[in-house]
């Protein structure tokens, strides 16, 4: 498990010192405007796929986290598993403290290739709605079942990963993020992911 954690780790390192270095943008750029642009006119979005999007990325973001940390919580007391708990708090927590961290240090402006984009006031990379969707429903559908002494379900498994998924295509949908902000976002949750793994494997 270190040796994927490393590749990981090393990976992200080289999108952020690319992307510090502007050897990203032409790529963003190219792809945003593809995506929501057609004859230098911006392409119009429906707007029931864009509520639809508008509340996809909500399960990305805090109010959603607070809502399934009561939720766990109260599973936990009716375990009885505290390791239970400690694992999502530790997990969530870390991600959203590490997003913070992660935004400072490449000061990455915003897409500006939608006029009616929502209204954003932190920087860009990396992506922290993608990295909290692979924290959050990375350990629902993968860590969860292990910490609860059961095999983890596919189906469950293939929810939470098309959840994650949804979130970080909903980041490009709206035009509130770059490609490579949301790969970076999904590569940091899968490290930190992984990295909780390997701590509370011996407590297994």
């Amino acid at each position: 498990m270190l040796y994927p954690l490393a590749l990981l780790v090393i990976i992200y390192s080289i999108i952020m010192f690319l992307v510090s270095r502007g050897k990203c943008d032409d790529f963003d750029l190219r792809f945003m405007q593809s995506f929501h642009q057609i004859d230098g006119a911006t392409k119009p979005q429906k707007p029931k796929i864009r509520r639809l999007m508008l509340d996809t990325t909500a399960l990305g973001g805090d109010t959603f986290l607070v809502i399934m940390t009561l939720l766990v919580i109260g599973v936990s007391e009716q375990l009885g598993n505290r390791l239970f708990l400690h694992s999502f708090l530790i997990t969530t927590l870390s991600a959203r403290l590490l997003g913070y961290i992660l935004k400072k240090v490449v000061n990455r402006k915003r897409p500006n290739v939608r006029s009616d984009a929502p209204l954003m006031f932190t920087t860009s990379f990396p992506s922290v709605h993608s990295m909290m969707a692979m924290a959050t429903f990375g350990w629902l559908g993968f860590l969860m079942p292990q910490f609860m002494g059961l095999t983890p379900h596919i189906l469950l498994q293939i929810l939470c990963a098309l959840l994650i998924g949804a979130i970080a295509f909903s980041r490009l949908y709206l035009a509130v993020h770059w490609p490579s902000d949301v790969i970076a976002g999904l590569i940091a949750g899968l490290i930190l992911l992984l990295s909780i793994y390997v701590i509370h494997l011996p407590l297994l």
